[in-house]
């Protein structure tokens, strides 16, 4: 038996003591906190409570409490852990754990430090679907996720206090996105980093001074993209859905809007139908059971069975931390309009990933591309030859180093336009120039772009004699950009050797002119 104090008597709070002790159940709240009185007194009625009160830290402080679950304002998170830690008791929180990733930090770490059981109540990773949708790709039937994206939309809050930026540091992004990044990190891998978001919000509906609506892509270090959707102007109800893509399928899960149970009332006697439902009249899609659908039965379930193990449950406090800096560099981005990256003081997971290489091998000379099913009953393969790439990958390019490349095709063949971008990207990290076209054309490009650095004024009234051979052949362009750079400046230019000079140029006397 897990006997608890629970901190907030709003809908969250209900929501929860339904999951824990509103059906059979050996789980009891023994304490209430709540910051009105008359509903701290209501809510124990309602629930059996031994105490009910006002005071934060009597309700944790009471001896009888083995576990504290917070379902408070965002701003009070970070008081009541701190109690916790105090007092020495488990604690559970709402989600997001913090305004920012500075909060949640500061939380993580007071928590290890007093050694104390803590859990970060994300209910969505708890659902029968994504259970069942997350089992799927830790098996491998999707392959390697490349692609996971996560949409909860609705028609705002229950309570005043999440459209207060003191009291809920954010608007839709915070309250909505922490499920979806907690779902899109789930399926690509929680060990995965993410490493930078790219983010477009906006106020459309709400006169607030948080945004209301919102779309981000998080980028991974493995090269995996999570999606989020999510908005507080939605009409229709609580849509929640997942999508999750790998290299040998895909998983779709909707979650609440279509429940597969349709009614039909004119809302005579009609009561709560679901949450967010906008009316209780009409065509209404109620849910069988609302707190098993939304994860919060396997989540508690989850949480008192490895606080009674001594184990860790699937969602701590870390895994908030993570969830409030992605969101973090959200809030920036869309902001800067530019990809932000996730900054992770604390990181725990796999480090150094690359993208793997997308290379099937098909044969000796081929790569795979695709493989499909034509209208007609025959099999169609499309390959890609090996030689070019595996050339490019056998190549030394440090040869290269500081040196001006010039890149052209000297046989007679049709060379596709990748090709030669890719050669530019390999040298790129070491080449000074990367240049298309002949060594010809490299040199005269070089030469035009030194004698266009010369300081002609340097020669201001002096003779100047270009030389006219060498061992080295100079393109006709040259002398003609030296000459045109020179003549303004120059008393006189001649070509060829000091004994042998033809005059080209030489600048008019005034005086005997007059």
């Amino acid at each position: 038996m897990v006997r608890l104090a629970m901190l907030g008597s709003g809908f969250i709070g209900r929501f929860y003591a339904d999951s824990i002790q509103g059906l059979r159940s050996k789980d009891k709240i023994v304490s209430i906190y709540s910051r009105r009185e008359s509903q701290a007194k209501k809510f124990a009625e309602d629930y059996g409570c031994d105490q009910y009160t006002t005071d934060m830290e009597a309700a944790i402080a009471n001896p009888n409490v083995d576990m504290v679950c917070i379902s408070l304002p965002n701003n009070l998170h970070e008081e009541a852990v701190m109690l916790c830690c105090k007092h020495k008791k488990a604690v559970i929180t709402t989600k997001p754990l913090g305004r920012n990733a500075i909060e949640a930090k500061r939380m993580l770490e007071v928590v290890e430090k007093a050694g104390i059981f803590n859990g970060y109540l994300e209910d969505l990773v708890y659902t029968p679907k994504f259970i069942k949708a997350h089992a799927s790709v830790q098996s491998g039937a999707l392959g390697r996720i490349l692609w996971a994206k996560s949409r909860e939309t609705h028609p705002g809050p229950h309570s005043e206090w999440f459209w207060d930026m003191e009291q809920a540091g954010g608007g839709c992004i915070l309250d909505l996105g922490c499920h979806c990044v907690e779902i899109t990190r789930s399926y690509i891998g929680k060990d995965i980093k993410p490493v930078e978001v790219m983010c477009w919000s906006d106020t459309q509906v709400k006169p607030i001074e948080a945004e209301d609506h919102a779309i981000g892509l998080v980028k991974y270090e493995n090269g995996a993209i999570g999606q989020f959707e999510v908005s507080w102007t939605f009409r229709g109800g609580l849509d929640l859905r997942d999508e999750v893509m790998g290299t040998e399928g895909t998983i779709w899960v909707n979650s609440f809007l279509r429940t597969g149970f349709e009614m039909f009332t004119t809302g005579k006697g009609a009561d709560y139908v679901a949450e967010k439902a906008e009316s209780n009249s009409g065509w209404l899609f109620p849910v069988g059971d609302e707190l098993n659908e939304l994860g919060y039965n396997h989540m508690f379930f989850d949480m008192f069975d490895a606080f009674e193990k001594g184990t860790k449950p699937r969602e701590i406090f870390y895994d908030g931390y993570v969830v409030n800096s992605v969101l973090d560099a959200a809030y920036r981005s869309s902001k800067s309009k530019m990809w932000e990256p996730v900054q992770l003081e604390d990181w725990r997971g796999q480090v150094g990933l690359t993208k793997p290489s997308t290379l099937i091998e098909y044969d000796a000379d081929h790569y795979l591309i695709k493989e499909e099913m034509t209208h007609y009953g025959e099999k169609k393969l499309i390959l890609k030859e090996k030689d070019f790439r595996a050339a490019l990958t056998a190549t030394d390019w440090t040869q290269y180093q500081n040196a001006a490349v010039a890149i052209t095709c000297s046989a007679d063949a049709i060379v596709p336009m990748w090709a030669y971008m890719l050669i530019a990207s390999a040298l790129e990290p070491f080449a000074s120039t990367v240049f298309f076209g002949t060594e010809e054309q490299l040199k005269e490009k070089l030469l035009l772009q030194n004698i266009e650095a010369i300081s002609a004024e340097d020669y201001t009234d002096k003779r100047v004699v270009v030389k006219g051979c060498g061992d080295i052949q100079i393109p006709a362009a040259a002398y003609v950009s030296i000459t045109n750079k020179l003549r303004p400046f120059v008393k006189s230019i001649m070509y060829g050797e000091p004994c042998s000079t033809v005059p080209i140029f030489k600048k008019p006397n005034p005086a005997k002119a007059e």
